[in-house]
């Protein structure tokens, strides 16, 4: 906390290290699954991959949808609890009609993977992993907007601590079923996969714990009565996000789908490669969310803020492209066994650590855009960039031109500068000194 009771949102190891902990960790529960069927279960890893693509899409919108959360309690850190309550009213509203409804959508899972083109085999195997993935969609809505308000007020290492604590009780009874279920490929693959919705539901309630420990809260019956226009702000920055990152990672799915339709090998090295992409992904992330929150807190100085949070992010989205470059033989041995797909993403790790750098300051814009108040341009954006240029480029690149996984990569990359572009334009313009940027106030 600073001197005036202000919570510090600074951009230095103290502050990053919590916030990355708290993505990787997030992102990891879902990544852990599929490298541990990977090694453990690798006939099952083509199908888990596409379901885990198609179900991750679900579960990175709520990384935008609750963004205003975070916004509007960053901007009053120090309020009243009647105030606090009801942040976490709407927020808890938003988690309990988003999260059911897309429950709900899941349980089509098997048919929908027909629908999109899937082989009947790899379709009836990743249906019911994607009905499973749904289950817990609720569980991690709450979480994030328990997390995003705890964050908002500083208490960054909190969260970390129940999400880092999760990954790694969910690691560890990921290979403690394993070996317990050895002589079983689908029941090693399912018990994975029931594991993680019971370590997120634990995690859940720590958090809660935590939550009211930090959080003075009104009681319900203090609170202003809710109507339509509660929330209104936090609905309408939330829905913008929401739909940019379902945007991308709708564009990371269809992909899926496409490495799918060139067979289970090609599917198998894509998924591996889209794993280091999330790893290096949540640290963007991480700066992208601090760097919101201190724009949030003062806006008057956005420019500066949004300098630094973007060159703290392209120099260590350099920095991990070069490691995963230089450990990429043994990193892609110990998550592939098929030899032919192993063989195929090997020279492709140092194409995913360039397009990172696109991707990573894409991110790092788009929050920054959020917390100015600027909510659905940004969305567009994505839509122009990741639609057109990277499903469409990826269809045209991988399959008509025969470029295969590669194809898949290369057109991530040229959607992802393009739109990283295109949103630094955009903050520069609405925060020039006419923009007025920093006197547009989000109502309450």
């Amino acid at each position: 906390m600073r001197r005036d009771g202000r919570p510090r949102h600074g951009l230095g190891a103290r502050d990053i290290l919590p916030s990355w902990i708290t993505r990787a960790g997030l992102r990891f529960l879902l990544v852990t699954d599929v490298m541990l069927v990977g090694i453990f279960a690798h006939g099952f890893l083509a199908a888990i991959g596409i379901a885990y693509s198609l179900g991750g899409v679900l579960y990175a919108v709520g990384q935008g949808l609750f963004i205003g959360c975070l916004t509007l309690t960053a901007a009053e850190p120090n309020a009243k609890p009647v105030r606090n309550a009801t942040i976490l009213r709407d927020g808890l509203l938003i988690t309990l009609v988003c999260g059911v409804a897309l429950a709900l959508l899941c349980q089509g899972g098997t048919g929908f993977l027909r629908l999109v083109g899937q082989e009947p085999e790899i379709a009836a195997t990743a249906g019911p992993f994607l009905m499973l993935l749904g289950l817990g969609l609720p569980v991690h809505y709450a979480f994030l907007t328990l997390g995003y308000m705890l964050e908002a007020k500083g208490h960054r290492a909190r969260v970390a601590l129940w999400v880092g604590a999760a990954f790694l009780v969910n690691l560890g009874l990921g290979f403690a079923l394993a070996l317990i279920l050895d002589t079983s490929a689908g029941a090693v693959a399912w018990g994975i996969a029931i594991s993680t919705i019971v370590v997120r539901s634990l995690a859940l309630l720590g958090l809660a714990a935590s939550f009211r420990a930090c959080v003075a809260l009104a009681p319900l019956r203090a609170l202003p009565r809710w109507s339509l226009s509660s929330g209104r702000d936090m609905r309408r920055i939330g829905l913008a996000a929401g739909a940019g990152l379902a945007i991308e990672s709708a564009a990371f799915a269809m992909l899926s789908v496409f490495a799918g339709w060139l067979g289970a090998e090609a599917l198998a090295a894509y998924t591996m490669l889209v794993s280091l992409v999330t790893v290096m992904f949540s640290l963007a992330l991480a700066i992208a969310v601090l760097t919101a929150t201190r724009i949030a807190a003062d806006r008057a100085a956005a420019r500066k803020l949004f300098l630094e949070g973007m060159g703290m992010a392209l120099g260590l989205m350099a920095l991990l492209g070069l490691a995963a470059y230089l450990l990429r033989s043994p990193l892609v041995a110990q998550t592939l066994a098929a030899p032919t797909a192993a063989a195929s993403s090997l020279p492709l790790v140092g194409l995913v650590g360039f397009l990172m750098l696109g991707d990573g300051g894409q991110t790092i814009a788009s929050n920054a855009l959020r917390a100015v108040g600027d909510a659905w341009p940004a969305t567009l954006i994505h839509l122009s960039g990741y639609l057109f240029l990277m499903v469409g480029g990826g269809w045209l690149l991988a399959i008509p031109l025969d470029r295969s996984v590669r194809g898949l990569i290369e057109a991530t990359a040229l959607a992802s500068f393009t739109v990283l572009f295109l949103l630094c334009w955009r903050f520069w313009w609405l925060t020039r000194p006419s923009g007025n940027v920093s006197n547009r106030e989000m109502t309450t």
